[in-house]
């Protein structure tokens, strides 16, 4: 579980986010329309990412928790 765990969490690489930015922007889409704006949903996102990869790389978690 925790290298599915590390593969999903690689997804939302630097390079990932940029893309998804770049492609709304393309599509036209406004990053700010929701409550939480995309770069801020971005901020927050990164730091999550690390903690979650730095914790199943120490194996603090080395599987979800049944609940969420």
């Amino acid at each position: 579980m925790s290298e599915r765990m590390r593969e999903i969490l690689s997804t939302l690489s630097d390079e990932a986010l940029r893309a998804a930015a770049t492609k709304c922007e393309e599509l036209g889409l406004d990053p700010n329309r929701g409550v939480v704006s995309l770069q801020e949903s971005f901020a927050n996102l990164r730091p999550a990412r690390d903690i979650i990869t730095d914790a199943v790389e120490q194996g603090k978690l080395a599987q979800l928790p049944l609940t969420i």
